[in-house]
């Protein structure tokens, strides 16, 4: 059933985009300005038609192994270009993964140094309470030492 409603709805948008198109190319056509620069061009685009028409027609040959040495040399631009693309992605790829390798070891780096001042201070704490005992201890002997000496 789903299938039957997705190619009725391939339908109806070949229709709509048809009529469109229509519509569209009929509203062009009223500027008399578009109408003649669209004459000129079916005018010298069927010259070019027939030209190449009987280029082929009277060396068939040639054409076709014209047609074929375009087609290998295109084919040898796009390999190289291929080619090219992959060479920069490869560095590019290299570098990258560089990049990300010395920004994890600075990370890591950072992480050490972040756990030995956490180390470091957690120390330092501990001393600063261990010398507010040890004073407060002081401070009470000093209290008995005075009640000592005043009774």
């Amino acid at each position: 059933m789903q299938e039957a409603q997705e190619k009725q709805g391939k339908s109806l948008f070949l229709k709509g985009a048809v009529i469109g198109a229509a519509a569209g190319g009929a509203a062009t056509l009223l500027n008399k300005n578009t109408r003649r620069k669209m004459g000129r061009n079916l005018r010298s685009a069927k010259g070019t038609i027939a030209e190449t028409t009987s280029t082929i027609k009277e060396n068939p040959r040639e054409t076709k192994d014209e047609v074929m040495a375009k087609a290998k040399n295109a084919a040898s631009v796009l390999k190289e270009a291929a080619n090219s693309v992959q060479q920069i992605y490869d560095r590019t790829n290299d570098e990258l993964k560089e990049e990300v390798s010395n920004v994890k070891q600075d990370s890591e780096m950072a992480v050490q140094s972040a756990k030995e001042i956490k180390q470091d201070s957690e120390k330092a704490l501990h001393t600063v309470n261990e010398t507010k005992e040890e004073l407060k201890s002081a401070g009470n002997k000093a209290k008995e030492a005075k009640s000592e000496l005043t009774t």
